[in-house]
């Protein structure tokens, strides 16, 4: 059994950039159940480690504001919070974790015949593609729970509506899931507040986005990354 956490950059306000964001992220990471426990205990570690014992109560791995030393981190020493960023980073490499995208280029998507098409779709549905792809050919006999950010009604309702086409209900004995054989038959939105796999795929998502556009300060970071990215697909190609 794994767990798929996945998180949007590009559509919802939650990071800084998201209004001059070229690229429309779905990324999600994947983590063994039997890999929860130690994945959370090494995740409280990076937050012993970087932030004062009197902000952990509602400390959040949320990736742009850190690094940026936004509020509420801004009372956070910025070499901190950009040690808590690289942490999760070196937590997805040294656990072996799999992250898997979807982008759009936005700009290019407004050229394309299919201009109108939504940028949040494409990327939900690139990505959970390669989900699927990922458990054919390394998990064949095992089933994934998907938990995505509970993020605004329109971006649930566009993602939910995606994946009930991909993903059949059973309506009788012999029944065909339909594109997501490995997945179970509904998915669920928690609240990143909540979640540190959630939070883990901000990070990721925040390290991948500021690659796509030639960040060159966390190119470091995305040299850490970037073994540890099964599939990533863009769209328009």
């Amino acid at each position: 059994m794994y767990l798929s956490y996945l998180d949007d950059a590009g559509s919802t306000g939650r990071n800084l950039a998201d209004k001059d964001c070229p690229f429309q992220i779905m990324g999600t990471v994947l983590i063994e159940a039997d890999q929860f426990d130690v994945t959370e205990m090494l995740l409280g570690s990076v937050i012993d480690q970087c932030v004062p014992e009197e902000m952990r109560h509602n400390f959040e791995f949320h990736a742009s504001r850190l690094w940026a030393g936004a509020a509420p981190f801004d009372k956070l020493k910025l070499e901190d919070a950009k040690k808590a960023v690289e942490g999760c980073v070196q937590l997805v490499r040294d656990l072996e974790l799999i992250f898997i995208y979807g982008a759009v280029d936005k700009k290019k998507l407004s050229e394309q015949i299919y201009a109108t098409a939504s940028p949040v779709d494409i990327a939900f549905r690139l990505c959970i593609e390669g989900v699927e792809k990922w458990f054919t050919e390394h998990a064949p006999s095992e089933s994934c729970l998907l938990i995505a950010d509970d993020a605004s009604d329109k971006v649930k309702h566009e993602i939910k509506n995606a994946f009930s086409v991909y993903r059949r209900k059973v309506r009788s004995v012999g029944h065909n899931r339909g594109k997501l054989t490995h997945m179970l038959d509904d998915m669920f939105f928690g609240s990143s507040a909540n979640s540190l796999g959630i939070q883990l795929a901000d990070v990721c998502n925040f390290v991948l986005d500021r690659h796509l556009i030639g960040r060159q300060d966390t190119e470091p970071l995305y040299e850490l990354l970037e073994p540890r990215i099964y599939a990533g697909r863009m769209y328009p190609e």
